[in-house]
């Protein structure tokens, strides 16, 4: 019984226990029942006390704030495709505990140059090298960005019941990344130059999506940034096609 009751303290559970079991707001708690609310109470707890970390608490508390799915966000927790040190880097790498410079001189107060050694421009941030190192813009940044679309494209085929050509069905490392695919409802444009009826800049969007019967186009952009500059990256990429998107439906109503 003292068990019982240090845990309803602990967990601050609307629960009392009594001689004929758990109860709740006078009605008896199956043992299923009582553990599911015992669950729920310790998940509340831990993300509080997640909350409150100044650094393993970041990332939490940013996917709260910006309203993501972190249920399928973070699906891959539970899928089992990850090994377990693979799976312990990711962790890491959102929680933001890499050895960067910027981590090295803020955490553990190295006397030490926090700017990047690529670079040499700003601070050696996880974020930093992810999305915004230079150097590493047209490599690493591209191709991760690059292997993203090839993953996208190949989703739209198989929904549409789109045929492949055989250089897509060898993999990233044989896609030639420009082209179209299509059958005779879709037709999926993969990174070439628009025609349009204005003089636009901005006309070569990452991925059109056309359905002939609706007649309607779907302009898609793909950007793999630091969770915490998504919402930046996928503002800059509305205003950038905003116009472009504007007279592709002009053109697709004559």
């Amino acid at each position: 019984m003292s068990n019982s009751v240090a845990i309803i303290e602990k967990y601050q559970l609307d629960i009392t226990v009594g001689e004929r079991g758990v109860e709740r707001q006078g009605v008896v708690l199956s043992p299923k029942a009582a553990l599911k609310l015992l669950s729920a109470a310790q998940n509340d707890q831990l993300k509080t006390t997640l909350e409150k970390k100044k650094i393993h608490g970041v990332f939490y508390s940013q996917c709260q704030m910006q309203g993501w799915d972190t249920k399928t966000s973070h699906g891959w927790l539970t899928d089992e495709r990850l090994f377990g040190r693979t799976e312990g880097l990711i962790v890491a790498a959102q929680d933001g505990v890499i050895y960067t410079r910027a981590y090295l001189v803020r955490v553990q107060k190295r006397l030490i140059s926090p700017i990047c050694r690529k670079c040499h421009k700003a601070n050696e941030t996880l974020g930093h090298i992810l999305s915004r190192c230079e150097k590493s813009l047209w490599t690493l940044i591209k191709e991760r960005h690059d292997r993203v679309l090839y993953q996208v494209v190949l989703a739209f085929a198989r929904q549409y019941s789109i045929k492949l050509p055989e250089w897509m069905t060898w993999g990233y490392d044989g896609w030639a990344g420009v082209g179209e695919l299509k059958n005779d409802k879709v037709k999926l444009v993969v990174d070439v130059s628009i025609p349009t009826e204005s003089i636009l800049t901005e006309r070569r969007p990452d991925l059109i999506l056309h359905h002939s019967p609706s007649r309607r186009a779907f302009t898609i952009e793909v950007a793999c940034a630091w969770e915490p500059l998504i919402l930046e990256r996928e503002a800059e990429k509305r205003d950038k096609y905003q116009r472009f998107a504007a007279d592709l439906a002009s053109q697709l109503r004559c």
